[in-house]
């Protein structure tokens, strides 16, 4: 028997399952018994009905996930890889069957908590600075949302590259400061990013808020400076920017979807990811509850730090 949260008729429960998730329906099939697996905005935006796309029902939730295989091995998970994850079972379940190719041994050592906290949101922050901004050498990075996940995530991997990094947060006071960094107040934005780079201006944006901000962040950047846009805590419209924001800077503002990344690509982000949470480069606050308490970690507030459900063979 395995518990599983589950989305049917509409509404989202923990039912008893006679078989592991997924059993049906994954190719290649490998049965994993769940120690922690990560609540992820797409998991709370579909558990609450507001994915616009057709849902199969019955649907398992959860995309992200470590656990433990039949012959002892801890594995890192991709449960659902097909952008919304709503096509088949997912991996909020004690068990459940994931597909051979996405199992990714997890390095020694490292807690699956902050494995399953961590990976997807380091993922972001890796596909954004290398293959959307092609970050360089000596290159200055700004981060808007730089208190918390992708963001956190973004000033970490900067930083661990030697770069020059600029996090801007609500709250300054939310961001350690490291060598190499420079922090800022949002509300601040564009005159002290530009302080602080010397009137030079960023050269890279990884922008997890729009609204306002994004438009302050543009007037912070200098020649041809490339824009990632991930998010949008700060609304959808990106406040006052003009057109020739854009023209007289050559900037480049990019929209981030993570979802259109090839399976092959999120393999080895996953893989990238794993390592440096082993050697502690971002280090991601973790809220653990039981998956029998998931349901509220889905359709309640999100906590501080990553939402972690512990499945039965962790507790």
């Amino acid at each position: 028997m395995s518990h599983a949260i589950v989305r049917t008729g509409g509404e989202v429960r923990l039912v008893d399952l006679a078989e592991p998730a997924g059993a049906s329906a994954a190719a290649d099939p490998v049965e994993v018994a769940m120690l922690a697996a990560e609540v992820t905005p797409k998991d709370r935006q579909t558990a609450s009905g507001r994915i616009r796309i057709p849902l199969p029902d019955p649907l398992v939730l959860g995309h992200n996930a470590v656990g433990r295989l039949g012959d002892g091995r801890l594995a890192f998970v991709r449960g659902s890889i097909d952008g919304a994850g709503g096509f088949r079972d997912g991996v909020f379940a004690d068990r459940f069957v994931a597909e051979r190719r996405w199992l990714l041994g997890l390095p020694d050592g490292l807690d699956p908590a902050v494995a399953a906290a961590g990976a997807s949101t380091l993922m972001d922050a890796l596909y954004a600075l290398d293959d959307l901004a092609s970050v360089g050498p000596g290159e200055t990075v700004l981060v808007l949302g730089a208190s918390q996940g992708v963001g956190a995530a973004a000033v970490a991997v900067a930083l661990e590259r030697g770069l020059p990094v600029v996090a801007a947060a609500r709250e300054p006071a939310h961001v350690a400061s490291r060598e190499g960094l420079t922090v800022v107040a949002t509300a601040d934005l564009p005159a002290a990013a530009m302080d602080a780079t010397g009137g030079r201006g960023a050269d890279v944006v990884i922008d997890t808020v729009g609204g306002q901000p994004t438009a302050d962040a543009v007037r912070a950047c200098g020649w041809r400076a490339r824009h990632i846009v991930l998010g949008y805590l700060a609304g959808f419209a990106p406040g006052d920017l003009t057109v020739t924001d854009l023209i007289m800077r050559e900037h480049r503002l990019m929209g981030m979807n993570a979802h259109s990344v090839s399976a092959h690509r999120q393999r080895s982000l996953a893989a990238e990811a794993l390592q440096l949470l082993s050697q502690e480069v971002f280090v991601p606050q973790v809220a653990a509850r039981p998956l029998a308490e998931g349901v509220g970690a889905l359709l309640g507030d999100p906590p501080a730090g990553r939402s972690v459900l512990l499945g039965e063979e962790a507790r």
